[in-house]
């Protein structure tokens, strides 16, 4: 709780008690009151214009018009408190509940911790919610405080997320199947990569005049006379992405979820092309067009005879280079290769595919899904090179993880 808050909450406490005490509101409301008055500091702190004033002028009004009927409360605390249409809706669901738990009960403090958890619920953000946590006075607030406040408990609020977010977060190794049901359903929006093309397009303004362009249009529309003036920009093309994913036994959970945000990229128009690899390589970026989810999925899964086997990252490195490389880079492709590093192979060959590749690409990016532990460090060999040669290191052992490394990639 806050200073200024402090400081309000006596004035609202001395308005509570002396509307409390009026004959219009009788002695045997003193438990709604003390919750109405946490019910409004609660409302503040959710971001309603709520102070002394407004508080006297709802007390006053619920002491004429009596508390027996839920509406006729409910639209004069609203009258008071709600200045702008968009806080209707969560005043509403606030209201309902408060008014449900908190009318009749003895017990101010178990009447707000009873709200506190489906006022919670009923508001949410870009997949936020607002834990209100209304459980008396704070800890932090006795001493700062002591004696401002006699009247009715304090509020205040903690942010978290919401259980969607928390499943974003959450390690892929640690995802239920049931909760992979809800990894499938999910969509990305993600922004491709970008590169200047060599062709320009003709715009009315914010490029340099053609004046090729300007007299031909001249000539054909207005005889000869230049009164529009033609000015060029380059074009803007995607530049590829080639996604090369470790599907080894010891990367299982984290390639699952790496395909499948594969499949979300594509599916957002976003131009990725996508390898898989254990023993072998294995090209899968047809099978990841199909747009159900479960059916891409099982008919990649289906076309990778080496799923979860052992891991030949310079093997698979050098097919990728000698098959695929010359089609696939072209257009300045950046390559991101999805991989905890470990590799049966040896380092020096390793390395040197590593480098040829790095060479090639415009860019090479190692996502690690080892990086979400934070006493990681790259000791394994392969782990050790990919370190060195690497144009950036992100951690992708979530579904947040990977796509704050796909934002790092487009910046």
């Amino acid at each position: 709780m806050s200073r200024e808050e402090g400081r309000t909450g006596a004035g609202w406490a001395k308005s509570g008690r002396d509307l409390a005490a009026d004959g219009t509101a009788g002695e045997e409301r003193q438990p709604f009151v003390s919750n109405l008055l946490a019910f409004l500091r609660g409302l503040r702190r959710l971001g309603f214009s709520v102070g002394p004033e407004e508080a006297r002028l709802v007390l006053s009004a619920l002491g004429r018009l009596g508390v027996t009927d839920a509406r006729t409360c409910r639209d004069a605390v609203q009258a008071v408190v709600v200045k702008h249409a968009h806080e209707v809706p969560l005043f509403r669901a606030a209201w309902q509940v408060f008014f449900q738990n908190a009318r009749g009960v003895q017990d101010a403090w178990l009447a707000l911790n009873t709200l506190s958890a489906q006022v919670a619920r009923g508001w949410q953000e870009r997949h936020r919610h607002l834990q209100v946590i209304w459980m008396g006075r704070h800890p932090a607030a006795d001493a700062d405080h002591a004696g401002a406040d006699e009247a009715g408990p304090q509020v205040w609020i903690r942010t978290g997320a919401s259980a969607q977010e928390r499943l974003r977060r959450r390690d892929a190794a640690r995802i239920t199947p049931a909760e992979w049901e809800q990894v499938k359903r999910w969509r990305v929006r993600a922004a491709p990569l970008w590169r200047p093309s060599r062709r320009r397009m003709a715009v009315r303004r914010g490029g340099p005049l053609d004046l090729g362009r300007t007299i031909r249009r001249a000539a054909a529309e207005t005889g000869g006379e230049c009164i529009d003036w033609v000015c060029t920009k380059v074009r803007k093309k995607q530049r590829p992405v080639v996604l090369l994913c470790d599907v080894s036994g010891s990367m299982d959970p984290y390639s699952r979820m790496a395909l499948r945000f594969a499949h979300a990229l594509m599916q957002a128009g976003v131009r990725v092309d996508v390898y898989v690899f254990s023993t072998r390589l294995t090209r899968i970026t047809d099978r990841l067009r199909l747009r159900d989810a479960d059916r891409a999925l099982q008919e990649a899964v289906w076309a990778v005879p080496d799923m979860s086997g052992g891991t030949r990252l310079a093997e698979a490195l050098a097919l990728f280079r000698q098959r695929y490389a010359v089609r696939a880079l072209r257009g300045g492709a950046v390559v991101v290769l999805l991989s905890d590093g470990l590799d049966a192979g040896e380092p020096g060959v390793l390395e040197a595919e590593v480098v040829r590749l790095r060479r090639l690409a415009r860019r090479l990016v190692w996502w690690n899904p080892l990086l979400g532990d934070s006493s990681y460090q790259p000791l394994a060999r392969g782990a050790a090179v990919l370190a060195r040669h690497a144009d950036g290191v992100r951690p992708a052992h979530t579904w947040a993880g990977l796509e704050a490394a796909w934002a790092d990639l487009v910046k």
